[in-house]
């Protein structure tokens, strides 16, 4: 005995169940199953019970596979979804596919039906794994960030109290080397605090305070708070933003995060010329630009801006720094605003980064 699988069979024909479960027997599995045939029956099946697989026919007289589908989207299941029919043509499967299933066989040759099933098995094993590796890691991360904060705190006002002469006269030197501390301090303290937020948003713990905001003036706010940035480095921090723009419900906090993320990493990536902030109101949003005169971004870096711990290579080094996650965290509170965010670049030419908030 191979060992027991349940099986979620969306069927309105007894005798096609029959033969499904005749293949899976044969391949000396141990079944327990239920047939159902409406979007009801399947709702509550699903409430009853945890389900390994879902076997559907594409069309069922009051219900179909796709609609099967967003069902069990609706109801956030990874469970793997197969479909079984005898009236699927090729492109429709294609759809379906694409639409979530995880492959579809032919009732007319239903000696795939067993390696379609194990193998999507094993994906959906494999998938369970990783997401149990990456809740540990989640879990690890911000119960480590958390404790590092009080040491980070302690070090950086113990610096600032020999800066100030409080503890006592320093040579230069010794200056020197304090504000080097405090500057990599001040560095580290934001790379705990991204990945605090980074834990707090993939866990879907983080609050959203959507109020009516002017956009042009939080844009303004954290020019402010950055602008020194851009001095350092000699670069000229240009805000070019339409006027009467209406005001749209937000998070400010949340958006400042967004605005001081891109604009920063616009700083950090540029070595001369300016960046530009540019807001302007679309169709049905408010659209954000920070344009750069940086190197730009090749094309086959741009895949990875947004993906966890992900880190483009600008030149021969690495000398930026960062955890790779100020992209991810703005993608995910843009996307919890309903809008967009994605870059447009040309190697050698400069990134420019847009995000929206719709009406």
């Amino acid at each position: 005995m191979k060992g027991l699988i349940k099986v979620l069979i969306v069927e309105d024909l007894e005798d096609d169940m029959q033969l499904v479960l005749r293949e899976l027997r044969k391949a000396d599995y141990e079944l327990v199953f239920k047939r159902v045939e409406t979007a009801e029956e399947m709702s509550l099946a699903f409430d009853e019970q945890s389900w390994d697989i879902v076997l559907c026919d594409y069309k069922l007289p009051h219900f179909s596979a796709l609609q099967a589908l967003m069902l069990a989207k609706a109801k956030a299941l990874d469970v793997p979804f197969i479909i079984v029919s005898g009236t699927i043509g090729e492109e429709t499967a294609v759809d379906a596919l694409k639409s979530g299933a995880q492959n579809y066989v032919m009732k007319e040759n239903l000696t795939r039906l067993v390696p379609a099933v194990e193998r999507e098995l094993i994906d959906a094993a494999m998938r369970n794994q990783l997401s149990e590796a990456l809740k540990v890691k989640r879990e690890f991360l911000g119960s480590v960030s958390h404790e590092l904060k009080t040491p980070i705190a302690i070090a950086k006002e113990g610096a600032s109290l020999l800066l100030e002469g409080s503890l006592g006269s320093i040579n230069q030197k010794q200056e020197e080397v304090l504000k080097l501390m405090q500057k990599n301090l001040d560095r580290l303290i934001k790379l705990v605090n991204s990945l605090l937020i980074f834990q707090r948003l993939d866990a879907g713990k983080m609050s959203y305070n959507f109020e009516e905001n002017d956009l042009n003036a939080v844009i303004k706010e954290v020019e402010q708070e950055i602008s020194g940035l851009a001095q350092e480095k000699k670069l000229e921090l240009i805000l070019r933003l339409e006027e009467g723009l209406p005001k749209v419900k937000f998070d400010k906090e949340k958006l400042a995060e967004v605005l001081a993320h891109l604009i920063s990493n616009a700083i950090r990536f540029t070595t001369e010329g300016s960046i530009v902030v540019k807001s302007q109101k679309m169709k049905d949003c408010l659209q954000v630009c920070i344009q750069d005169t940086g190197e730009g971004i090749r094309q086959q870096d741009l895949l990875k801006l947004f993906q966890q711990f992900e880190q483009i290579k600008k030149g021969m080094d690495r000398k930026t720094g960062g955890t790779g996650l100020g992209l991810v965290i703005s993608k995910k509170i843009i996307d919890e605003h309903k809008g967009k965010i994605w870059v447009e670049s040309e190697y050698g030419k400069g990134s420019a980064f847009y995000f929206t908030i719709p009406f």
